[in-house]
């Protein structure tokens, strides 16, 4: 291939091949090369025939059923993981339902249907990362702009291309934007920024500094994880989770990953909290409540929970579970909301929004916002006493 079309040696395997990897052929493709764009196409689809056409149906084949597994506490940040099984001839087979793929070409997620007289309904946090930080760091404007309904990644495009409230932010723009809020959020280097935005790294550094500058206090924050993970080899979610980052005795590249991921730890932890709160509330609230033969909580998927409800009684339990994951928060907080969808698969294409009435609880504080049984295993640390 490489020699054929006349491209550049970009990369080599490790026994000395030319690569094609994904990276390679990315670059390939932005030279304009028809070939790579195409071969890139190819392996995405036979991908997704591979891992899902071919070996789900065989998965079902002993039992006509598909099973999950679910770990509380797989990832390092304490979210759920669903490891599928390793040998394809276990009788107890398993998938990973975290990574079906959403994709317009491509919809896998609709294969999954809500049987005969019931629906899907999936309920999912918005932009629940973004509101975590500006919470704990207390960015008071960006709270204020998320309680009046301002979307996080636009408010963000306008800030670092001050965009006029007149004005409507290009969704080039808002996209750029949701790279750098999930990106500096989460300790991505300058370089990687760059490239992930299709900017210099000169630009891409001029848009991290202009991001701090708007937010003081997630740059304070971010520090201040920095620094407990330096002193402690510790951090703690704002519930106080703790994860032990030991960086000594490391080399210094990986020290520097290590102290610059507490603050990755701290946010996606403490959103993980979040989400295990509200499955304790929808257990109380709304499992227990209907029954089985009502409701069945089917899916955790990070900061989404997807189940299947009887048709009849869809208003009632999408109310519920809506009350029981709007998790209350103090008054200089935003509230972690959710969108509910109901629909006849779990594909999005399926799906409506689900806008009835529900009933918001209030904070009073937080060993409350959980049921009673729950409340001796909530800890919560005064942060903003400490940094």
């Amino acid at each position: 291939m490489i020699e054929g079309y006349k491209l550049p040696v970009l990369k080599r395997t490790d026994k000395g091949a030319v690569s094609t990897d994904a990276e390679v052929l990315e670059q390939y493709a932005d030279m304009g090369n028809e070939f790579a764009k195409e071969l890139m196409n190819y392996r995405m689809l036979y991908k997704y025939i591979s891992s899902y056409l071919e070996k789900i149906p065989e998965i079902c084949s002993h039992t006509g059923k598909l099973y999950a597994s679910f770990n509380s506490i797989g990832a390092d940040s304490g979210r759920f993981t669903c490891p599928g099984s390793q040998n394809w001839q276990d009788e107890d087979r398993t998938v990973n339902l975290q990574n079906q793929p959403v994709d317009e070409t491509f919809d896998v997620r609709a294969c999954y249907v809500a049987p005969e007289g019931w629906t899907w309904v999936k309920a999912d946090y918005k932009q629940q990362e973004y509101r975590a930080v500006c919470n704990i760091a207390g960015e008071k404007e960006a709270i204020a702009k998320f309680k009046a309904g301002v979307d996080f990644h636009s408010m963000t495009a306008r800030m670092l291309f001050d965009i006029p409230e007149t004005q409507e932010v290009p969704k080039e723009l808002r996209k750029i934007a949701k790279v750098v809020n999930f990106g500096l959020n989460y300790g991505m280097g300058i370089n990687t920024l760059a490239k992930d935005i299709g900017r210099t790294p000169e630009e891409a550094k001029a848009l991290y500094d202009k991001y701090f500058e708007n937010l003081p206090n997630v740059r304070a924050l971010s520090q201040w994880a920095r620094d407990q993970v330096e002193q402690k080899e510790m951090i703690k979610t704002y519930f106080g989770r703790v994860r032990k980052l030991v960086w000594r005795d490391q080399s210094q590249k990986r020290a520097d990953m290590i102290k610059n991921s507490g603050f990755n730890t701290m946010i996606q932890g403490t959103s993980a909290d979040i989400t295990k709160i509200a499955m304790l509330r929808v257990k109380d609230r709304v499992l227990d409540r209907f029954g089985e033969d009502v409701v069945q909580m089917k899916l955790q998927v990070h900061d989404e929970l997807d189940f299947i409800v009887r048709t009849d009684m869809l208003d009632e339990v999408c109310a519920a579970i809506k009350n029981a994951m709007t998790i209350p928060t103090p008054e200089d907080w935003v509230d972690f909301e959710v969108d509910v969808e109901v629909g006849r698969s779990w594909s999005e294409n399926d799906h409506e929004d689900w806008e009835g009435a529900f009933v918001t609880d209030k904070f009073t504080a937080w060993n409350e916002i959980i049921p009673a049984r729950y409340q001796s295993y909530l800890s919560v640390p005064n942060y903003s006493a400490t940094w």
